[in-house]
């Protein structure tokens, strides 16, 4: 069954008429008619038409078939949720994850998301917050200020320079002892 579904993209029009479209009918029935014209021109009657109009015409099939097929697939692939590319923002997913804590997820999302677009000053922003979270402060420290190079940084300004202080004083902090050694210490 799974294979049949991806057949039917390789007829224009089928994978329409499957989800009970009526320009996918047309489409299909159109395209077949243009299959016979080429058929039947080139096979069974050589002299009914121009051997240039045979030609042209299997190509503009040739061509009609791969754009549908290429376009069927791409519409296959979404309706299985499969195509996030085109589907689906990852930002506000990036922002639910953060608010959870997840930090390896949001970390995820936005390199997903700088892949996609690297000039995305959203993504850049959440990603240096994340690290600096994640207490990775010189990544934190090296994300902030490639956002600040980048143009329409300026709208940011205030919340790269509110990250850039509390980088700071998470750096003037003394770093986190483990709990056995500070029950050592209490100890002695």
């Amino acid at each position: 069954m799974r294979a049949g579904r991806w057949a039917l993209c390789l007829w224009p029009g089928l994978a329409q008429l499957w989800q009970g479209s009526l320009g996918g009918l047309l489409a299909a029935i159109g395209f077949g008619l243009l299959v016979d014209f080429v058929l039947l021109g080139s096979l069974v009657w050589n002299e009914w038409a121009p051997h240039s109009q045979i030609l042209l015409s299997a190509l503009v099939a040739t061509a009609i078939g791969l754009a549908s097929a290429a376009y069927g697939m791409r519409q296959m692939l979404a309706a299985k949720g499969l195509a996030t590319d085109f589907q689906q923002d990852l930002f506000p997913l990036a922002t639910g994850e953060y608010l959870r804590g997840n930090w390896f997820e949001v970390e995820r999302l936005c390199q997903q998301l700088l892949k996609r677009n690297p000039a995305d000053l959203e993504a850049r922003l959440l990603l240096a917050t994340t690290c600096r979270r994640a207490k990775r402060q010189n990544e934190a420290n090296r994300g902030l200020e490639d956002l600040g190079l980048l143009v329409g940084a300026e709208k940011w300004k205030q919340e790269i320079e509110c990250e850039l202080e509390l980088l700071s004083e998470a750096a003037q902090e003394p770093a986190e002892q483990p709990a056995e050694t500070q029950e050592l210490r209490a100890a002695a």
